[in-house]
């Protein structure tokens, strides 16, 4: 953040001028992965009503534009704007539409209320990405030049912010806001003119009405909402940003001064700070910054990129610059931005994962390291262009937005969740082995003692046999001893052949074994 009286302390006006400040308002959402194509069908339903009321499609779907494409390699484009099932959805709204919704608006920054209007060419764009997230970009700049540095930081602040008061408010001037053009209109023209809509009615009824005020974050959830049924949600709570401040030839950002002059500017820019903050020290940033050359300054935080620009003394160029800053240089950052979100919800998958008990997990799991795969091959690049300003801002942009570290760390908590499940798969695999080893040690104990009853039995009834009608003990035995010796025999036969039975096969050695 910019304290205001570091901004307007430094004479900073006196030596560069603020000519022309463009901003991109990001907002990043996730949704079902693989349903680019169903997500697309959903937006194209949407309808505006246009001058004639006749409703339009309110979003195109449109061909990328020559710089969106310009020295990208051939692999990055077609993951952005290729078109098929591994690649990603691009659209936008209709010209007409974001004309009536910007056209005469303002935002009150301080006491005064500033102009606010759609960058010509930048419009409302959609990205959807097959990793199952979305970036909608809103394209605005202030209404008018010689912007002081303050009210570019608070433009961008109070237009990014949804939560914290007071939140930037676009009104579309009404007719009766200048007397002088209320006066000059005819009385049928007066009575034909609707009353400006109060703030709380829907927000049909405001958008791009006379008089009528809306927010940003009323604008995107409305431009969004037909994503709610494949699982939309968003988990941030501001926009991000992709801003261009371009300055007059005198800025030279090799240059000390205009160097430390300027850092505290940039910083605020990367971070979406409010002007009132105490901010860094000259010459300090507080977030990863490059000198891509004398005339192009860039630094890049979690909440979004700057770039500060300056004029080179030829004219044609120098107007050309902007638009190509703004849209050539925001294709590396969108991809960065894209990586970040698809690792974040990796990340934030795992951990659910690890908090699960379902039976599911380990499929689960099996599917987010195929998703990870994929990434890995479809969006994780680490080259997208053979321009080496561009690739040396994608460096910084993916250092800013902490791609590296939370590649690696998604990358870590998977294979902990696999190492994890595994131990618990080996764990369940040996519980049930010595579950199976208990139960064929029962049945063995159980068919050795039916074994040890049936030898019994056999022995009691080969005595049996042996003895009934043998003459020896008939002869030699007194008759009243018989019986005894014969029944006798029979019981010490069956104890005897199960004892030998029973130390031959010792059924109490599988007790031991399933231990």
């Amino acid at each position: 953040m910019v304290d205001n009286s570091v901004l307007v302390a430094l004479p900073v006006a006196a030596s560069c001028v603020l000519r022309d400040f463009q901003t991109r308002f990001l907002y990043p959402f996730h949704f079902a992965r693989r349903c680019t194509k169903e997500a697309l069908a959903a937006l194209r339903l949407e309808t505006f009503s246009a001058r004639d009321c006749q409703p339009r499609p309110l979003w195109e779907a449109v061909e990328a534009r020559h710089l969106y494409k310009d020295e990208l390699l051939d692999h990055v484009v077609r993951f952005l704007f290729g078109g098929g099932e591994t690649c990603c959805g691009y659209v936008k709204i209709a010209d007409a539409a974001a004309n009536s919704w910007f056209a005469q608006a303002e935002v009150t920054i301080g006491d005064q209320a500033m102009a606010v209007r759609s960058v010509p060419g930048g419009r409302i764009e959609l990205f959807l990405s097959p990793q199952g997230v979305g970036v909608l970009s809103l394209a605005l700049m202030p209404g008018h030049n010689s912007l002081l540095l303050e009210d570019a930081v608070e433009f961008n602040y109070r237009l990014a912010q949804f939560r914290r008061r007071p939140v930037g408010r676009l009104r579309k001037r009404h007719p009766q806001d200048d007397p002088m053009t209320w006066d000059k209109m005819s009385p049928d023209d007066r009575s034909a003119m609707l009353s400006a809509p109060p703030d709380d009615a829907p927000l049909a009824q405001r958008l791009g009405v006379p008089g009528g005020s809306f927010t940003l974050a009323e604008l995107v959830a409305h431009l969004v909402e037909p994503l709610g049924k494949l699982g939309l949600r968003v988990d941030q709570s501001e926009l991000s940003v992709h801003t261009i401040a371009r300055f007059d030839a005198k800025a030279d950002f090799g240059d000390d001064t205009a160097h430390t002059r300027l850092a505290p500017f940039l910083s605020a820019l990367a971070q979406v700070e409010e002007p009132g903050h105490s901010g860094m020290p000259p010459g300090k940033l507080g977030v990863p910054d490059a000198i891509l050359n004398r005339r192009h300054w860039a630094a890049v935080g979690l909440l979004g990129s700057a770039h500060l620009i300056a004029d080179q003394g030829d004219k044609e160029f120098d107007e050309q610059k902007m638009a190509v800053v703004r849209d050539k240089y925001f294709i590396p950052f969108l991809v960065a931005l894209l990586q970040r979100l698809a690792l974040n919800r990796g990340i934030e998958e795992a951990g659910k994962l690890l908090s699960s008990a379902t039976p599911k997990v380990p499929e689960s799991l099996v599917v987010l390291r195929d998703d990870l795969l994929r990434f890995a091959i479809e969006g994780h690049f680490t080259q997208v262009s053979s321009r080496h300003a561009l690739h040396r801002f994608y460096l910084l942009a993916r250092e800013g937005l902490d791609v590296p570290c939370a590649w690696d760390e998604v990358r870590r908590a998977i294979a902990d969740l696999e190492a994890r499940f595994s131990a618990q798969r080996q764990s369940q695999i040996a519980q049930g082995i010595a579950r199976n080893i208990r139960m064929v040690a029962r049945v063995q104990s159980i068919a050795e003692v039916v074994e040890i009853f049936i030898v019994s039995v056999y022995a009691a009834h080969l005595w049996d046999m042996f003895a009934k009608g043998n003459e020896f003990l008939e002869t030699h035995l007194l008759p009243d001893w018989r019986p005894w010796i014969i029944h006798g025999g029979v019981i010490a036969f069956a104890l005897l052949g199960g004892l030998i039975t029973l130390l031959l096969v010792r059924p109490w050695r599988h007790e031991d074994q399933s231990d």
